[in-house]
């Protein structure tokens, strides 16, 4: 379908991203059963409902505008709402771990991109010139 005002994007492209938000939010729920099964036994009908208590508080966690990252709201949502599955200490444990594991991530992938970003600049020839002035073009 072409793009509309009610759709900019067009059909395909928001099915794309659509697609694309569905498995980062598994690849999340994911990571927050590991986290739970680093620290406790998890029975395989677990694993469904700890998948939703991380996209839920992922989601209140964006929605938490006063929060940066939904820091310390995904947490809160984890730890509350995942109780209810896991007992209330590993709840909050795997909270903050996996709060933990996500800021290394991060981190890591801020290093790499500049890393690479640098590696790159040292190879593209100056849009300055050889001194780093910027140099006329010739006519």
């Amino acid at each position: 379908a072409a793009r509309t005002a009610e759709n900019p994007l067009g059909a395909r492209s928001a099915a794309a991203l659509s697609t694309g938000y569905a498995i980062v939010s598994l690849g999340g729920g994911a990571s927050y059963v590991f986290a739970v099964a680093s620290l406790s036994q998890v029975s395989t009908s677990d694993v469904p409902t700890l998948m939703a208590v991380f996209i839920l508080a992922f989601v209140v966690g964006l929605a938490a505008v006063f929060a940066p990252a939904g820091l310390g709201v995904r947490e809160a949502v984890l730890a509350s709402v995942g109780a209810t599955t896991i007992a209330a200490p590993t709840a909050v444990l795997a909270a903050v771990l996996l709060r933990m594991v996500t800021m290394a991530v991060d981190i890591l992938f801020f290093v790499v991109v500049e890393a690479i970003g640098r590696f790159r600049s040292r190879q593209a020839p100056s849009p300055l010139g050889g001194e780093g002035q910027w140099q006329r073009p010739r006519r």
